[in-house]
């Protein structure tokens, strides 16, 4: 909880201060561009090397690649800092490349690891902990990162320098998970897409994890295209400036954390999917409701905003805890 906390926390906290700087290194009517780019660069790496990473973690200990990978990040976090130090944008990009290669490969022993830390009766429980733990580490670094833009004052390295504490602070919390097996017995496969082609024929067999698998893709997807508009839709529909717009993510983050925590409790010792079609109808409904809002009210955003995060986290939860018992 406390490593992914680090991790949750870096990610955001940097990608929001490198998005910052880019929009103050160029014009601002760009930043619509901006936003897609620093998305499209952070995406890229789970496409292309997630199928790969997955293999790596069921043959290798998930608890040593954690923190190898905790190490990488502190690396990471120094050589972004120089980007914005130098102006860099090429430097950033490359940050963010970087970034979400390593969050590729953090992300199948993070879900993998859970089945092997706790029993299945307690799967619902852990997966509502680690993504209250993940959202209240998105808030902290929703909240810091304007912040920090603000006191900084133009001074992105000086405020960045925070990532370097935050991912220290990570590797010093994953070297005390508990050691988790290798496989030494099983085939290390390179070729990423034709593991997933295998993987999805198999689950094909099974219709509830195939309905499960898809269900976490469209929540991903949405999730992507929300995140990346929240800053052009809190300047142009409610005139907020993009360090005031990122709060409206800060509730949907609280609300989510709210929403796992409940999601955990209702299920209980099994896996509630009882909870998954209300939370889409919440989500849904939240998102007709942001689309027709009239310009600057606020109010009514920052609490649709909010039964977004808390419905999503509803939807999530079960999702992931019966993917992991499968």
């Amino acid at each position: 909880n406390l490593t992914q906390f680090a991790g949750a926390m870096n990610d955001n906290v940097f990608k929001l201060l490198m998005t910052y700087a880019l929009i103050a290194w160029n014009d601002s009517s760009s930043s619509a561009e901006i936003l897609g780019s620093v998305g499209l660069a952070f995406a890229l790496p789970f496409l292309l090397i997630v199928p790969i990473a997955g293999n790596f973690a069921d043959k290798f200990s998930k608890r040593d690649m954690i923190v190898r990978l905790k190490v990488l990040e502190i690396f990471v976090m120094a050589f972004g800092i120089a980007a914005l130090h130098l102006h860099s944008s090429g430097m950033l990009y490359c940050t963010i490349l970087l970034m979400s290669a390593q969050s590729a490969f953090f992300g199948p022993c993070k879900f993998g690891i859970v089945p092997e830390l706790v029993g299945v009766e307690q799967l619902s429980k852990a997966n509502g902990s680690i993504q209250l733990f993940t959202f209240v580490a998105i808030i902290v670094g929703t909240v810091l990162a304007p912040e920090l833009s603000l006191i900084a004052d133009g001074q992105f390295s000086f405020a960045a320098s925070i990532c370097l504490v935050i991912a220290a602070f990570g590797f010093l919390a994953s070297r005390n998970i508990e050691p988790s097996p290798a496989h030494p017995d099983r085939k290390l496969s390179l070729n990423g897409f034709g593991s997933v082609w295998k993987t999805l024929s198999e689950t094909r067999k099974d219709g509830y994890m195939t309905l499960a698998i898809f269900g976490l893709a469209v929540f991903l997807l949405c999730a992507a295209f929300i995140q990346l508009n929240i800053l052009d839709y809190g300047e142009q529909h409610l005139g907020l400036r993009a360090e005031e717009a990122t709060r409206l993510f800060l509730l949907t983050a609280i609300g989510i954390g709210i929403g796992s925590t409940a999601a955990g409790w209702l299920s209980g010792r099994s896996i509630e999917f009882g909870i998954v079609p209300i939370g889409t109808g919440i989500m849904s409904i939240s998102l007709f409701v942001l689309g027709t809002l009239d310009h600057g009210n606020i109010l009514l955003a920052a609490v649709c905003m909010s039964t977004l995060g808390f419905a999503g986290g509803l939807f999530i939860v079960p999702l992931e805890a019966f993917i992991q018992y499968r």
